[in-house]
């Protein structure tokens, strides 16, 4: 058996579903419901953190597993690029999912608007709503970064007649 303590962090955070940490220990965490990338220091005390918000993207589609789902920080973070990756679904219909850059300032603040990376990839068809993935990787290899996207089964499943699904595959490229 291995021993865990749990500890809270951060509070006043709504529906959080994705973490994603710098180097220095800071940590972004996603509010899927709002959009909202909030940020919680690196803590100095005992108590809990205040949570700040960083940037915000989006509109999101904010319905049962939709919406901001998912966050990661650029590799080579400490070597000048400040970038972080958000992936949400979007409102538009038909709901597509989006994957954008953000650029950080010296205060882990969003420099401007977001950059879309990836755009258009596909969401659960109408009437459904579930299984939009979500989950982002970024890592280098050969000189380049490359960014992972699972994108989900978006309700279609192995029953799908068109199985495999484009959505049930793991997407990358190299965000530079």
């Amino acid at each position: 058996e291995i021993p865990v303590r749990l500890e809270m962090v951060a509070d006043g955070l709504l529906q959080p579903v994705s973490l994603a940490f710098t180097p220095e220990g800071d940590l972004f965490v996603s509010e899927k419901q709002t959009g909202r990338v909030r940020l919680v220091r690196r803590a100095t005390s005992d108590r809990p953190a205040a949570p700040e918000t960083a940037a915000t993207v989006g509109p999101v589609d904010p319905r049962s597993e939709r919406g901001l789902l998912g966050l990661a920080t650029h590799p080579r973070w400490g070597a000048g690029k400040r970038l972080l990756y958000a992936y949400y679904t979007t409102t538009a219909e038909p709901a597509v999912q989006r994957v954008v850059a953000i650029e950080m300032d010296d205060k882990l603040h969003a420099k401007g608007p977001p950059r879309t990376i990836l755009d258009e990839l596909p969401a659960a068809p109408p009437g459904g709503l579930n299984h939009d993935g979500g989950a982002i990787a970024l890592r280098e290899e050969g000189g380049r970064t490359l960014l992972y996207v699972f994108v989900g089964d978006n309700a279609l499943g192995q029953s799908d007649p068109i199985w495999p699904h484009p959505s049930q595959e793991v997407v990358w490229r190299d965000p530079d």
